[in-house]
C-alpha cells in the first residue's frame, strides 16, 4: 500500500482538476487506508463522491454547475463554506441563515450538514455532533460522513475526559469525584469496544492481513486485553513491515502479565533487527532497561540505559538514572 500521502494528495487533485472525481475518490480511500483519521482525506473523499454525483445527475451538463443551483445564494454560501479562515461574524452570519434554512425544511441533507460543519468550526462541538447523528439517520450509507460523525464524537469524548481529570486534579476532594472517574473509565471502555469490534470484523473479512492482525492486537492491548493481544501480535510478526513494532508490543504484553523474562526476551529479539539508534530503538532498550530492573538484573539494565545514553542524553529520566549508578 502507498504510504507517500504527500503524492497521493497531488495525484488526487490532479484528478479533481481534470474532472475524474471517480479516481480522486479512490485516491483518497487509499490515503485513509493508510490514516484513517486523516481530516483532509475525509473531506476530499466527501467532495469526490459530490462532485461524481452532480455529474451523474446531469448537473454540470452545460458546462457551469453554479446556473444549476437553485439560486445564486446557495451557490455563495457553499462558496464561503470552502473558503478557509472565515471570520466569526461571517460564520455567525452564514450559521443564522442556515437556521433559517433548517427550520423551513428539516430534512435537507445538504442543510443539515451545512449546520453540523458550522458548529464544529465554531467549536461548539457537542451541536456539531447533533447535527451530524441527524444527517446520518437522513443518509445513512453516507460513509464519508458515518467515518466523520465518529471522529467528531471521539474528540468531544476526548474533551470530555479532559474537562473530568482537570477537575479531579484541582479538587481531589469533590464529592462527585468517583462518579467522575466512574464516567471517564466508561467513556475508554466504550471506545476501547468498539475499536475491538471494529477491528475484529476486518480480520474476519481477511484473517491473512497481519496488518489487520497487528491492529486488533493493538486494540486489545490498549482495552488491557493482553491475554487476547498475545496470539494476534505472534502472527503479526511473520510481516517484516511490522515485525520490530508487534515484537515491542508483544514485550509489553508479557511486562503486564509480570512474564518479565518472556517480555526481555520479545525486547532483546526486537533490538537485533534495529541497527539505527531511532526512536523505535530508544523505546525498546527502555522497555528492556525496565524489564532488567525487575529481574534484578542490575547489568542489563545499566546497559541498555547506557546505549541510549551515548546517543540522546535528553531521553526521558536515562541521565538521571544512568548518573545516579556511579555515585
Amino acid at each position: 500500500m502507498p504510504t507517500n500521502t504527500k503524492n497521493m494528495y497531488k495525484l488526487a487533485e490532479h484528478y479533481m482538476s481534470h474532472d475524474n472525481p471517480e479516481k480522486a475518490g479512490d485516491t483518497y480511500r487509499a490515503i485513509l487506508k493508510t490514516d484513517p483519521r486523516d481530516m483532509n482525506a475525509i473531506k476530499g473523499e466527501k467532495d469526490a463522491a459530490a462532485r461524481m454525483s452532480i455529474s451523474r445527475q446531469g448537473w454540470g451538463s452545460d458546462g457551469d454547475f453554479r446556473k444549476s443551483m437553485k439560486n445564486a445564494d446557495e451557490a455563495a454560501e457553499l462558496e464561503m463554506m470552502n473558503k478557509q479562515g472565515m471570520t466569526q461574524e461571517q460564520m455567525e452570519a452564514l450559521l443564522a441563515k442556515t437556521i433559517e434554512q433548517y427550520n423551513a425544511d428539516q430534512t435537507n441533507i445538504n442543510t443539515v450538514k451545512r449546520m453540523a460543519d458550522l458548529y464544529e468550526k465554531m467549536g461548539q462541538l457537542e451541536s456539531a455532533q447533533m447535527f451530524y447523528d441527524y444527517a446520518l439517520t437522513l443518509n445513512p450509507g453516507d460513509v464519508a460522513l458515518q467515518r466523520k460523525t465518529e471522529l467528531l464524537r471521539d474528540v468531544v469524548k476526548d474533551r470530555e475526559i479532559e474537562r473530568m481529570e482537570a477537575e479531579i486534579e484541582a479538587d481531589p476532594n469533590a464529592p462527585d469525584i468517583e462518579e467522575k472517574r466512574a464516567r471517564i473509565a466508561e467513556i475508554r471502555m466504550e471506545r476501547s469496544a468498539v475499536v475491538i469490534n471494529e477491528s475484529k470484523a476486518r480480520v474476519d473479512r481477511n484473517p491473512t492481513d497481519k496488518q489487520l492482525r497487528y491492529d486488533l492486537g493493538q486494540a486489545y492491548f490498549n482495552a488491557g486485553m493482553y491475554t487476547e493481544a498475545i496470539p494476534e501480535l505472534q502472527q503479526a510478526k511473520s510481516n517484516p513491515h511490522i515485525r520490530t513494532k508487534a515484537m515491542l508490543m508483544l514485550g509489553r504484553c508479557f511486562e503486564r502479565k509480570n512474564m518479565n523474562d518472556l517480555a526481555k526476551s520479545s525486547f532483546a529479539d526486537a533490538l537485533k533487527e534495529l541497527a539505527i539508534m531511532d526512536a523505535t530503538k530508544k523505546e525498546v532498550l527502555y522497555e528492556l532497561a525496565m524489564v532488567c530492573e525487575k529481574l534484578s538484573d542490575r547489568e542489563g539494565y545499566l546497559e541498555a540505559l547506557k546505549e541510549i545514553y551515548n546517543a540522546d542524553y535528553g531521553y526521558r529520566d536515562v541521565a538521571t538514572r544512568v548518573e545516579s549508578s556511579y555515585a
